[in-house]
């Protein structure tokens, strides 16, 4: 048993030139690179990213734009390494003035171009929609859901799933079953445990329930992380990495290019019980995170 730490051989070298490895059970392109057109956050309320206790990204009120020579570099670079997708990213990223015609120029470059967002700048998104590839909206419970019949891009809704908000299985799936008639693809997932807050709320006993229930030729991976198919979408487990040495470009504002998100790390205070909860589920990723057998992906298009 080696816990957590990073093994090589569970990263199947990709052929090009990104340098990106794929898990054999990757669902997903992952040659992306995220742009941090800004830090800066046009909400300062609850849900914002942040103010949430969850949060990952503590520098998100930080005023700092992209400049348009830096952008031009983060195109330069996606070319060089082959990637295929940037993603328009923040803070808020609608919040840059240039966003509309960043993101034609990433679609006139041959690339896709996507986005995450609050969606409080509804009118700006508006004038991205048939120009962007996907439109990825955060949830909040009182979020006014948009309907996808009312939009050229593709939208999607990334929700956040803890056992406080969704206590039961029959919960989550009420709440699927309501929001899947928006005909916006759901994005559902659990806590990332990099703070005190997501440390204590990771845990989802119905989740890991399922995970471990599951045969593993029914356990797939997106971006990295486990995902369980489920009433047709994708649920991914944060806190269960099969490929946890993997690369994941970025660009700050400054343009500084990342392998991978440099994260705001609190210290964590660990605790028997969360410990010896999540220890139930280490034998069965270790022999996942080694699984060389790749998933047909006509079982999960759509899901995630």
């Amino acid at each position: 048993m080696t816990g957590n730490k990073p093994n090589q051989e569970v990263r199947v070298v990709a052929e090009n030139r990104s340098g990106i490895a794929i898990h054999p059970r990757e669902i997903m392109d992952l040659r992306e690179l995220f742009v941090i057109l800004t830090y800066h956050c046009n909400g300062n309320c609850e849900y914002c990213n942040g103010n949430c206790e969850y949060c990952i990204e503590r520098n998100v009120h930080q005023k700092g734009m992209i400049s348009d020579e830096n952008f031009e570099k983060a195109i330069a670079f996606a070319k060089e390494k082959g990637l295929t997708t940037i993603f328009l990213h923040g803070g808020e990223p609608s919040v840059h003035p240039n966003i509309v015609s960043y993101a034609k120029k990433v679609k006139d470059a041959g690339f896709l171009v996507k986005m995450f967002t609050n969606g409080i700048a509804i009118d700006r998104i508006r004038q991205l929609d048939g120009i962007l590839d996907e439109i990825i909206f955060s949830y909040r419970g009182d979020y006014s859901l948009h309907n996808q019949s009312e939009w050229k891009t593709p939208l999607s809704l990334q929700v956040l799933v803890t056992q406080d908000e969704f206590p039961t299985l029959k919960d989550l799936r009420a709440f699927i079953v309501e929001k899947s008639a928006t005909g916006m693809k759901l994005r559902i997932h659990t806590l990332n445990p990099v703070n005190q807050y997501s440390y204590n709320h990771q845990y989802v006993s119905y989740l890991e329930d399922m995970f471990m229930e599951l045969p593993d030729n029914e356990v797939y991976c997106a971006s990295n992380k486990v995902m369980l198919a489920f009433e047709g979408v994708g649920i991914r487990l944060t806190n269960k990495s099969l490929n946890p040495t993997h690369l994941k470009y970025s660009m700050t504002p400054s343009g500084e290019i990342q392998t991978n998100f440099k994260r705001h790390f609190d210290e964590i205070v660990k605790n028997e019980k969360m410990e010896a909860l999540l220890q139930k589920s280490q034998e069965k990723l270790m022999r996942l995170r080694l699984d060389k057998n790749p998933v047909p992906l006509d079982e999960v298009l759509g899901f995630y």
